[in-house]
C-alpha cells in the first residue's frame, strides 16, 4: 500500500475560525484574557500565525478593545485641534482638511 506524500492544505479561514473560538474558549473558561502561557502547548503558536501578534489576535477575538491610535498620530490631532482653537480666537479663517485657507 502506498502512503500519500501529500500534506492536506488547511483552509485559513478555517484555521482563523477555529482560532478565535479557541480565544473565546479560553477566556471563557479562565474570566479573563488568555495569556499565551494559559494556552496548550503549542497552541498559542498556531493562533499567532493566523491572527498575527497576541494582542491583536485578542483584538479579533472580542475579547480586548482595538487598541488607540498612536502616540503619534494622537498628537498630531491633538496639535491640529490646538491650532484651529488658537485661530478662532484670533479671528483667522480655519484651515482646510486639505491644508488650504477656507475661503
Amino acid at each position: 500500500m502506498a502512503i500519500s506524500n501529500k500534506t492536506e492544505k488547511k483552509d485559513p479561514l478555517a484555521e482563523k475560525d477555529q482560532c478565535l473560538s479557541l480565544l473565546r474558549q479560553k477566556a471563557a473558561a479562565i474570566g479573563r484574557l488568555p495569556k499565551k502561557a494559559d494556552m496548550p502547548e503549542g497552541q498559542a503558536e498556531r493562533i499567532t500565525r493566523s491572527l498575527g501578534p497576541w494582542p491583536r489576535a485578542l483584538e479579533k477575538a472580542g475579547l480586548k478593545p482595538p487598541r488607540e491610535k498612536t502616540k503619534r498620530a494622537a498628537a498630531k490631532q491633538r496639535d491640529l485641534e490646538r491650532l484651529r482653537q488658537r485661530e478662532a480666537q484670533m479671528g483667522l479663517k480655519a484651515k482646510s482638511e486639505e491644508g488650504g485657507r477656507v475661503e
